[in-house]
């Protein structure tokens, strides 16, 4: 297993031919920057244990478990809180020059994608994977962006709002439609 950083890119025309296993741990200075770039308000720790294998005759699959400790505001009570965030992903990526990306239906000039399908794989970078972005995408995807402290429920119910002085402008409408008016 190697260990990388989160700024490091994967060279898909170096990997063995069963991938490889990467153990990746960001470090306070990265978490820092990543803290900018997600929906938490502050990033406290990031691990991933990840594969990639080689895919197709060009490509490659990344995929792995991602751990993250996340520092929020609860979105009930306001009040600050830490949240665990634990998800797996798989993603698949092809140099754009592949013949794979041609193989969606065009019609009238539009790509027609299936929303229930498989997601189009991601574009490699000059043969490279940026785990950055890759953890990014994933993190803003899998961090809850309405954190709920645990037992925090709203301070005080809505209440009847109808009162007597409280204008309704159809409340007449009923009555209008009932009667029936004479024709001349």
């Amino acid at each position: 297993m190697t260990k990388v950083s989160l700024s490091s890119r994967i060279n898909i025309n170096t990997l063995p031919k069963d991938g490889t296993e990467l153990n990746l741990l960001a470090d306070a200075e990265q978490l820092g920057k990543l803290s900018a770039e997600v929906i938490a308000d502050e990033m406290l720790g990031v691990s991933a244990l990840l594969t990639v294998r080689p895919w197709k005759m060009k490509g490659a699959v990344l995929s792995g478990i991602v751990k993250a400790q996340v520092h929020q505001m609860c979105s009930v009570t306001l009040e600050p809180m830490t949240s665990a965030v634990e998800f797996d992903f798989k993603r698949f990526f092809l140099p754009a020059s592949d013949p794979a990306f041609g193989m969606e239906p065009v019609i009238d000039g539009e790509l027609i994608i299936d929303p229930e399908g498989d997601d189009l794989p991601d574009i490699l970078e000059d043969g490279h994977i940026d785990l950055r972005n890759v953890i990014v995408e994933e993190l803003n995807l899998n961090i809850d962006p309405y954190p709920r402290a645990t037992g925090a429920e709203f301070a005080e119910k809505l209440e009847d709002t109808e009162s007597s002085d409280t204008h309704r402008p159809f409340a007449d409408l009923k009555t209008l439609i009932t009667e029936k008016k004479p024709r001349n």
